[in-house]
C-alpha cells in the first residue's frame, strides 16, 4: 500500500464532497464508502505497523529548539494516535462479531 497516495486520495474525496454539499448538488454515498474504506486502509496500515504518509512524516520534522520544547508533542502524532485508536477499535469490533 502506498499510505501518502491514500491520503491523497482522502483528501482529494473529502474536497470533492464539501464542493458538492456547498453547491447544493448533493454527493453520492459512493464517496462516503470510498473515503470510509481509504481511511481504514490506512488506519490498519499504520497500525500494523507501516510508515504513515509522507505529509505526516514531514510534519514530525518540522518543531525544533524552544517550539519542541513548548509543544513536544506534532499535532499530526495525535491524528496518527487517533488513527491508531480507531484502527484497534474496528479490530475489536470486527473480532466481537465473529
Amino acid at each position: 500500500m502506498d499510505p501518502t497516495a491514500n491520503l491523497e486520495r482522502q483528501i482529494e474525496i473529502a474536497r470533492e464532497i464539501q464542493r458538492l454539499e456547498e453547491s447544493g448538488e448533493g454527493w453520492s454515498d459512493l464517496l462516503a464508502v470510498e473515503l470510509s474504506d481509504l481511511v481504514i486502509a490506512l488506519a490498519d496500515w499504520i497500525a500494523a505497523d507501516g510508515f504513515p504518509p509522507t505529509p505526516w512524516i514531514a510534519s514530525f520534522r518540522r518543531p525544533t529548539g524552544l517550539a519542541r520544547a513548548r509543544n513536544p508533542r506534532p499535532p499530526l502524532l495525535d491524528s496518527l494516535a487517533l488513527v491508531r485508536a480507531t484502527a484497534v477499535k474496528a479490530r475489536l469490533m470486527k473480532e466481537h462479531k465473529k
